[in-house]
């Protein structure tokens, strides 16, 4: 089998087991349909959650090198936007979609050369209040911050150049 469009990241034997192509600015990656073994027509066996796990996890890793350099641990139950105004601020709405509060671990890359950042609001879609200023752990080519989230609630976050 060769792929029509894109490009094979990675191989299984001779099968192409995951294929990078761009989209405007952007990279998809499509996982091909694997033999595994305990599978058949009828029944799927374990070894798909096998490399389905490692697939997330290999993923979630990637965010690292490509993407929006936005990282969250644990990161379970979030969405996430993150958009550049053009006044050169950046806003980051963090969703926590599960029913656990959690302290989440964030991490930014900073290609904005960001110093200061704040809570513009956080609660829920019923209520919300202003927060305070953010205290990095980390500043530099990295923002490092922990934050606290409520079950079903949202944090928007603004960073600036102080």
């Amino acid at each position: 089998m060769t792929p029509t469009s894109g490009k094979v990241a990675g191989w299984l034997g001779d099968t192409p087991y995951l294929v990078e192509n761009g989209i405007g600015k952007g990279h998809v990656f499509f996982i091909t349909a694997l033999n595994l073994v305990g599978s058949s027509a009828r029944l799927r066996g374990a070894e798909p959650f096998l490399y389905a796990n490692i697939l997330n996890s290999f993923f979630h890793s990637m965010k690292e090198h490509i993407g929006d350099g936005v990282l969250f641990t644990p990161w379970t139950s979030l969405d996430y936007t993150l958009n550049e105004k053009p006044d050169g601020t950046v806003m980051l709405l963090v969703l926590n979609h599960g029913d656990m509060a959690h302290r989440r671990d964030a991490t930014l890359r900073n290609s904005w050369g960001l110093t200061a950042g704040r809570v513009v609001a956080r609660g829920t879609w019923e209520s919300a209040e202003p927060g305070g200023e953010v205290a990095f752990s980390k500043t530099g080519d990295t923002l490092a911050w922990s934050f606290e989230m409520a079950p079903k609630s949202f944090v928007l976050f603004e960073f600036r150049k102080a």
